[in-house]
């Protein structure tokens, strides 16, 4: 049960490691990673590439820019953070090593502040997403990779959201708020979508009837063969 605490280029963070058993799918590992927070920070960007099992973002942290725990017999994240100008950029990269255990497990969850401006670039590997970014100020969102299953919830805490996804998804579920204009623009031709609330303005392109007239408009290009993408307003 190790705790370490890191200083590189100005930047601390806390790291907490401890190896169970859990007598079936071999040897789990609880790992937690904090950056803490800056009031200095004006931006945060979040890179993630080649998650494994389930990975979650949901709920914020007062204390910390990013709590990162998580459990499982899938490897190791590294967390390299860089800082300059006001600005942030955290990158979670697995370790890419493939793992065969009788029993594979992995999930991830995050913890981010809520009073940086923030971007979302996530290359999701296999792994499915659960991705709560209500809370936070979110000015763009880029997903890719090849995962089974994506839940997106976004928020209405900037006035213009940029969204681009580039996946191979199976399932892609959608929230998006009543007080937000959205626009969703389909690159590629798939006939399962659900997009209850919205219009067709032209070919591949559906939008809310409020777009012109909200304050917040969320833009939304989708590039991507998935077989069920369903779009909920709350």
């Amino acid at each position: 049960n190790r705790w370490w605490f890191n200083h590189d280029n100005g930047i601390e963070w806390h790291h907490h490691d401890r190896a169970m058993n859990d007598g079936e799918s071999g040897e789990m590992e609880l790992q937690q990673e904090r950056i803490p927070f800056d009031s200095t920070v004006s931006e945060a960007t979040l890179e993630l590439e080649g998650a494994a099992g389930t990975f979650y973002i949901r709920d914020t942290s007062a204390k910390f820019l990013l709590d990162f725990r998580k459990k499982g017999n899938m490897g190791k994240y590294k967390i390299e953070p860089e800082y300059e100008d006001g600005k942030y950029v955290i990158n979670i990269e697995r370790d890419g090593k493939n793992y065969n255990s009788r029993k594979r497990f992995n999930k991830a969850t995050v913890k981010l502040n809520s009073k940086p401006l923030w971007n979302i670039e996530m290359d999701l590997g296999a792994a499915d997403a659960r991705l709560d970014l209500s809370p936070f100020k979110v000015k763009n969102v880029d997903i890719e990779g090849g995962a089974s299953n994506i839940q997106l919830k976004l928020g209405s805490l900037v006035s213009r959201m940029q969204v681009e996804i580039d996946a191979g998804v199976s399932n892609f579920e959608l929230q998006i708020p009543e007080r937000s204009g959205c626009r969703v623009q389909f690159e590629s031709v798939f006939s399962g979508k659900n997009m209850d609330g919205f219009e067709k303005e032209s070919s591949g392109r559906y939008i809310t009837p409020d777009y012109e007239e909200s304050d917040n408009k969320i833009n939304i290009v989708v590039d991507a063969a998935i077989s069920n993408f369903k779009v909920e307003r709350y």
